[in-house]
Formats: C-alpha cells, structure tokens, sequence
C-alpha cells in the first residue's frame, strides 16, 4: 500500500512539475514569435524632455482602465496592454507596450514581453516562482529607443 501511494505521489509530482516546464516552452516559442522591441521610428526631442537619467519626462497623464494603461504628455501617448493567455497556476501573460504618437495615430514602437507565473510543485514560502521572456526589458527600454535627444 505505501508502495501504491508513492507512485502515485511521484506521478502528481510530476505532472505538476511538467505543466511549469511545458508552460515555460510555450513561453519562449511565443517569445522567439514576436518578443523584444520593436522601432518604427525614431524622435528627437529637446534635452529638456529627459531626465537626468535619459528617460522621456513628458509623459504626466494616466488613464486606467481594466487590462490597459495609458500615459501621456507632449503629443505622445505610451499605452500598457496585459492579456491573460493562461489563468490559474502555472498563468501566462502577454505584455505590449506601445508608443503612439497622437497627431497622427502612428505607431512608433512596441514592446512584447511574456510571464509565467506560479505552476510550482511544492508551496513556497514566499511569492510563487515566476519567469519573464525577453529578461531586462522595461518600457523605458522602449522609450529611450524611440526618443532620442537633439544635438
């Protein structure tokens, strides 16, 4: 009988260890699709507009809404957009972020990220594991690609 019950633990182990791998599959196959960063075009705008750090510092306006984040300032808007792909644990999410400029509608850039979250076999004591693809990317990645400053 003790036999029984740790074959059968060692299956549920590891079923619940292979959803997390074949979710992180699928997270780098979406990534390698379409990740990273993107540029349409490029802008140049006066040092004034930057921090001290590089970043755009024009964009003072936020509006939220339930799965989109929007800021703007300048003529440009930078929008955040989060869609579920898998709920539960393991989750799966795609993140775009995007600049528009607002005169004319035009797309100047995206950023395309993906993020497991959870799936893990044994609870943890802190926060549930989790994995972002492409790592180090944040939308002042993007901004700084688009947003150049004059000479």
């Amino acid at each position: 009988m003790k036999t029984l019950i740790r074959i059968s633990l060692l299956i549920c182990l590891s079923v619940l260890a292979g959803c997390k791998f074949f979710t992180d599959m699928e997270m780098e196959k979406l990534c390698k699709k379409d990740g990273g960063i993107k540029i349409y075009e490029q802008v140049k705008l006066p040092k004034e507009m930057f921090s001290r750090y590089g970043n755009p510092n024009f964009f003072n306006t936020v509006n939220r809404s339930e799965n989109v984040i929007k800021v703007s300032g300048n003529g440009y808007e930078s929008m955040w957009e989060s869609q579920y792909l898998r709920r539960g644990s393991p989750s799966l999410r795609k993140d775009v972020f995007s600049v528009v400029r607002q005169s004319d509608g035009k797309l100047l850039g995206t950023l395309t990220s993906y993020a497991r979250h959870g799936g893990d076999v044994l609870p943890r004591l802190g926060p549930d594991s989790a994995k972002r693809c492409p790592k180090d990317l944040a939308q002042t990645d993007l901004w700084r690609s688009i947003f150049k400053k004059q000479d």
